[in-house]
């Protein structure tokens, strides 16, 4: 009769496992996985067939750790690991992410730079006819407004708008 091992016993202390090197900090992979790891685990998966509970129940097992890999995986190049072991969906997500992160440092030093430019000079106006709300020269939203209101607006807005007489200026603008 074949006597039965633990599987602690197939590893002496100290050793690595197959396939595997120790890092001091754990195991790590040789080798990376292929480039289209994850859609062919999904193959695989795919023709396990589904009508026992138990096998769906590896197939629900078998994704869940697919997941978590993945989200390991993508954590390690956010913490600045080689993007050379990341398999074509990291890189995708990755570089998503990056996208992100640029666009968002974008819109940040927008907001920085124009926060530091001084605001457009307002003019007091006075409106000759009724005007639905708009949207201003510096993105502001300005109005609805009737005949004969009367309110600051952007020196800009103002010169337009009173070439077709829709305002009339009670303050002076100065053209230089």
């Amino acid at each position: 009769m074949k006597s039965l091992r633990r599987c602690s016993d197939s590893y002496a202390p100290n050793t690595s496992p197959p396939g595997l090197t120790s890092s001091g900090r754990g195991f790590t992979p040789r080798l990376p996985p292929s480039s289209g790891f994850y859609t062919e685990i999904a193959a695989e998966l795919a023709k396990v067939p589904a009508e026992s509970p138990i096998s769906q129940e590896f197939r629900k097992h078998v994704e869940d750790n697919l997941l978590v890999l993945f989200n390991l995986r993508i954590m390690k190049l956010l913490s600045g690991a080689p993007e050379d072991n990341a398999t074509k969906d990291e890189r995708m997500v990755y570089v998503r992410y990056e996208d992100l992160v640029s666009s968002l440092n974008r819109f940040v030093d927008s907001v920085r730079s124009s926060s530091a430019k001084p605001l457009p000079r307002r003019v007091l106006v006075s409106f000759n006819s009724s005007l639905d709300a708009f949207v201003d020269s510096v993105m502001s939203l300005l109005g609805p407004f009737k005949k004969g209101d009367m309110a600051y607006i952007p020196e800009e807005d103002a010169l337009v708008m009173s070439r077709y007489n829709l305002i009339e200026m009670l303050s002076k603008v100065n053209y230089t």
